[in-house]
């Protein structure tokens, strides 16, 4: 700072950083294979207040979190990931699987539709269907949604079931 002319200690200051953010990323990664998650969220954390605007760190503190069953902590830093980088597609497609997962779809089929136009592919289309068909199922009444756990069904189920699925069809 006193003497900016100083060019190699700027550069040889920058590679230590460089070098303990990259110790510190793999302190953390070897921590989440361990499954001490306690330790991976420290290392985690100092990675992430040397370097905060790294998407791909949010990102995998998300796949953690989902790890561990948190789904709330791992849609807030699976949010943080997308928000940094809205075209980071890996990020979209968890937010929208957590969001799945919690059960809420609308939320879920927003993100993947976000994914699915930065880059489609058949695997965000199969995703897309299928959320918009749980979307559906959700509108329909509780006796529809309780035909799948019965042992048997009566002629009035199948049809039920027959016009729900055949509807375009019918």
């Amino acid at each position: 700072e006193v003497d900016p002319g100083l060019t190699r200690v700027v550069r040889a200051v920058a590679e230590l950083r460089l070098r303990v953010m990259t110790t510190r990323l793999a302190e953390a990664r070897a921590a989440a294979e361990r499954g001490d998650v306690t330790e991976a969220e420290a290392a985690y954390a100092l990675v992430i207040e040397a370097s905060p605007d790294s998407a791909f760190l949010y990102l995998e503190l998300a796949a953690l979190a989902r790890r561990q069953g948190d789904l709330v902590v791992a849609l807030r830093h699976a949010r943080r990931a997308s928000d940094l980088d809205p075209r980071d597609v890996a990020a979209l497609i968890l937010e929208g699987d957590l969001h799945e997962a919690r059960g809420e779809l609308e939320a879920a089929e927003d993100a993947y539709r976000r994914a699915d136009v930065l880059e489609p592919s058949d695997e965000t289309t199969g995703w897309l269907a299928r959320v918009r068909e749980r979307r559906h199922v959700a509108t329909l009444p509780p006796e529809y949604q309780a035909i799948p756990e019965r042992d048997t069904v009566t002629r009035g189920d199948l049809a039920a079931l027959l016009g729900v699925r055949l509807d375009q069809l019918v």
